[in-house]
């Protein structure tokens, strides 16, 4: 009876641990430390059954807040000189809604780039990547527009006024749809 291995052709000449080490060299070694155990969770959704469900949780909140975001644009906005109203959706209840959604996904998405950053073996390749930099893009530029605008983190309302002079930094939540990008590195895990 002849043996079959289960062991790919291409895994056999060490070409495989060679790719391993250098995409990284962290995932090669176990965790010893809750450092590095809470970095593992945060990064490799096959690492651990709670590290799935983080991945879960968290592609949940980029699918959800990334259709808030699309649909926002909807909110009807009537022009204060008596023109025409925008949008499909009534501006009650739902820019409140999109307003909640906003708040707790940023503050998710801040708790979890603070964990990552925090546990990290290398905060130089961490702030150098550019998945993590579209992370920071998801969630900064929610604090410096809401902290600028009068009142601070106020609910929106039809009378309220924005900051003038950060147009710029509201084209940067666009860059926001970026993190869909992150759904690829979050199946793979899962599907282990």
């Amino acid at each position: 009876a002849q043996r079959v291995s289960s062991v790919r052709p291409e895994c056999t000449d060490g070409s495989h641990i060679r790719k391993a080490q250098s995409v990284s060299k962290d995932f090669l070694k176990p965790p010893t430390t809750l450092r590095e155990k809470t970095f593992r969770t945060m990064e490799d959704p096959a690492y651990s059954r709670l590290a799935k469900v983080i991945s879960v949780i968290l592609m949940t909140v980029i699918l959800v807040s990334t259709v808030c975001f699309v649909l926002e644009s909807e909110v009807q906005t009537c022009s204060p000189h008596g023109g025409p109203c925008a949008g499909f959706l009534e501006f009650e209840p739902w820019a409140k809604f999109f307003y909640v959604v906003e708040w707790i996904s940023v503050i998710i998405f801040t708790l979890e780039y603070c964990v990552r950053i925090g546990t990290c073996p290398s905060r130089y390749r961490f702030l150098t990547s550019a998945l993590n930099f579209v992370d920071l893009v998801a969630w900064l530029p929610f604090w410096v527009i809401e902290g600028l605008n009068d009142p601070p983190y106020s609910a929106p309302s039809l009378d309220k006024t924005t900051t003038p002079g950060f147009g710029f930094v509201r084209a940067i939540r666009l860059i926001r749809v970026f993190r869909v990008f992150k759904f690829g590195k979050y199946s793979i895990g899962i599907r282990m």
